[in-house]
């Protein structure tokens, strides 16, 4: 009887092990995927100027989201059935935008010409390489893949849209580009993913779901700095091999 015993407590954690057992074929996987983001930031004080708080206010009135996009290649390694492991080569543009403000051309006298609307939008790339840990739910066609990770962020550049639209229907666009020192080089962000995924025959593997990332070190040293965050709709394809 403590023979059985002994013997059932020895295979049990085999058992589970191998319900858990990684697939004997095609664990790897190399795709493609891209997102349409919702970005905007979150503003830091690093002073103890009493007129900070004056000027985030100012910002948070005169600044909003903004669309924003991320595509790469993706490579995947199933760990076991459940477990997989996620990197691979992204470009992301993140940043917000300013309201729309008034405009009003005048002379030399100050009479006015023309009146227009003025808009901008702040961008900032990055070459991003994420590392994820997935958990793969289901057993069915359609399977949920919840991820947690990080990313290293590959500062790009940093530009600002401008778009004058006038009364008179005239539209005109212009793109100024800011180099600063302070920006630091590298960066490191938070991934969450809650997607889901569909096998497409033996070697195809479709992917959507939602996407939320987090800047965690400051955008630049400054008194006043910002997090930048975004979060939206992700899809992608992969073949296995």
């Amino acid at each position: 009887m403590r023979i059985a015993i002994l013997s059932s407590a020895l295979t049990l954690p085999l058992t589970f092990l191998a319900q858990d057992a990684p697939h004997p074929e095609r664990r790897w996987s190399v795709g493609v995927s891209g997102s349409l983001d919702v970005c905007f930031r979150e503003l830091v004080i690093n002073s103890d100027d009493p007129y900070m708080d004056l000027l985030v206010d100012l910002r948070d009135d005169m600044e909003e989201p903004r669309t924003g996009f991320t595509a790469g290649a993706d490579i995947t390694y199933d760990l076991s059935q459940h477990w997989v492991l996620a990197t691979g080569l992204q470009y992301n543009d993140r940043g917000f935008a300013d309201r729309e403000v008034q405009l009003i051309a005048t002379d030399g006298i100050g009479s006015p010409l023309s009146q227009g609307t003025l808009s901008a939008k702040v961008h900032y790339t990055f070459m991003s390489v994420p590392l994820l840990i997935r958990y793969r739910v289901g057993h069915g066609k359609v399977r949920f893949e919840p991820a947690l990770g990080v990313s290293a962020d590959l500062y790009q550049a940093q530009y600002t849209d401008l778009e004058l639209n006038w009364a008179d229907g005239r539209t005109e666009e212009r793109r100024t580009h800011d180099e600063y020192s302070d920006f630091p080089t590298w960066g490191v962000s938070g991934w969450v993913e809650l997607c889901a995924s569909m096998p497409i025959g033996e070697r195809f593997v479709l992917r959507a779901g939602g996407r939320g990332r987090y800047q965690l070190n400051e955008l630049l040293d400054a008194p006043l700095s910002a997090h930048l965050f975004e979060a939206g709709f992700m899809a992608g394809a992969a073949l296995r091999f």
